[in-house]
């Protein structure tokens, strides 16, 4: 019994198992064609949309045909009253047949008056199409004349580009040969350089080395000569001891000037100078009328006793320069009177009236001054000291014991400027004497004259 029972819950539970299995395919199976009904349906929704926006675009179509057509509305007027009139009449047989007629009529009349209307709704579009179309061509052909043009543009564009290009080559190749050439020149230019500043410098030694010998030279001269005279300036022509006058072969076109002192010297001197020649000296004359112009009256100063002047003599000047001015530089102090103070405008009186040429001076207060009293610069030394320059004329250097600071700095700057102005001479040959031997060559005479002691005095 308790067997029986148990196959009939087995039995059951099986039965059961298989229900559930049958359930659960039929489920799946049901939502799978629920969800295929689904997409369908959404396919269909999304083809009647599509549907009804092309109805709709025709029906747009169709309003434009009827606008253009004359029948913009959804009816037609001509249709509808012929069915009024038709409806009217419809009623009374008698008049049936004559409404029709009029109805027919009306209809053609007005089918009439709508395609004439239509007709000339067509022609004018028509006229505006054509219009349109004529406008479009001229702009299609404008368009083609502008590409035409443009393409014509870019040929033309394209050729000078590449004449432009030939031609910067050329010009590019016509630049690389002018440097080309330029380098070969910059380098012989250096090649010269190198070798003229080694020339140049070799030229520069012994142009150094030649200067310097011969300032030793003109040393060596001064200490042997002296300001001796290296020819006559002129000879005594007539003498008349009498009077104590004479005259000479000198005159107003050789520069003579009244006051001008001469030496006389013998005719037979081999060698003359006022320092190592004395016993050569016959006397000293002065000039005091100038006659013609070679022709000259002077004073006899003083004359030897033993040895009277007499016509053929020689007569020297260390003052005077046949046919030009003496030219003469000066530097520092010029006290020579034996009073107090400077002799600075004595000093120009003696050289004016002697027609001596100051070309630089170094005044009291150490002002360097060119021949006209233009201020000049240390520099300009060397430029207005030259070989046409007789001699340096060297004063006293000032009392460097003062205690003035002012005069102290005065007195160094001459100094300073005195050395630059020696080393021009010593440069241009020029001779360098003391105040007192300028003085004595001038035939300046006073109780004292003031020698430098620091400047040579060649006599």
């Amino acid at each position: 019994m308790a067997s029986k029972d148990n196959n009939s819950l087995v039995i059951s539970f099986s039965f059961f198992v298989l229900l559930s299995l049958g359930f659960a395919v039929a489920w799946y199976f049901s939502w799978d064609f629920s969800n295929e009904l689904k997409q369908k349906i959404a396919d269909a929704t999304a083809a009647e949309a599509t549907a009804k926006s092309a109805i709709k675009n025709l029906q747009n179509e169709v309003a434009s045909l009827q606008a253009l057509t004359g029948q913009p509305g959804g009816t037609d007027e001509i249709v509808e009253g012929t069915r009024a009139l038709v409806g009217k009449y419809a009623g009374d047989p008698s008049q049936a047949s004559s409404a029709a007629e009029l109805a027919l009529t009306t209809n053609a009349q007005g089918r009439e008056l709508a395609s004439s209307a239509a007709t000339d709704r067509l022609l004018q579009t028509g006229g505006k199409i054509a219009e349109l179309n004529k406008q479009v061509e001229t702009h299609e052909a404008d368009m083609r004349k502008m590409k035409a043009d443009l393409a014509q543009k870019e040929l033309d564009l394209r050729t000078k580009e590449k004449q432009h290009s030939a031609k910067l080559e050329e010009e590019e190749a016509g630049i690389d040969s002018k440097k080309a050439e330029l380098r070969a020149e910059q380098d012989a230019y250096t090649l010269f350089m190198k070798n003229s500043e080694v020339e140049i410098d070799k030229l520069n030694k012994e142009i150094a080395r030649q200067r310097q010998a011969l300032i030793v030279l003109r040393r060596e001269k001064l200490k042997l000569q002296g300001a001796t005279f290296e020819r006559a300036d002129g000879t005594v022509t007539m003498v008349d001891l009498s009077a104590g006058t004479c005259y000479i072969d000198l005159g107003t076109r050789d520069e003579l000037r009244l006051g001008t002192e001469f030496s006389v010297y013998s005719v037979g001197s081999m060698e003359v100078g006022q320092a190592l020649n004395a016993k050569a000296k016959k006397g000293r004359i002065e000039i005091v009328a100038l006659l013609e112009d070679h022709l000259a009256e002077a004073r006899i100063v003083f004359q030897e006793p033993s040895k009277p002047i007499a016509p053929r003599d020689f007569i020297f000047s260390s003052l005077f320069e046949r046919g030009q001015k003496l030219q003469i530089a000066v530097v520092g102090m010029l006290e020579f009177d034996g009073n107090p103070g400077s002799d600075r405008e004595e000093f120009k009186r003696i050289a004016s009236s002697a027609g001596i040429d100051v070309v630089v001076e170094v005044n009291d207060d150490a002002r360097i001054l060119g021949r006209d009293g233009d201020e000049l610069s240390l520099d300009d030394i060397s430029t207005r000291i030259t070989a046409a320059t007789r001699f340096l004329v060297i004063g006293g250097s000032g009392d460097m014991t003062t205690a003035d600071e002012t005069r102290k700095l005065i007195y160094e700057q001459i100094d300073v400027c005195q050395k630059e102005m020696v080393k021009a001479a010593e440069n241009n040959g020029v001779y360098v004497l003391s105040l007192s031997s300028f003085l004595d060559f001038a035939g300046y005479s006073s109780k004292r004259l003031v020698n430098s002691e620091s400047s040579s005095s060649p006599r």
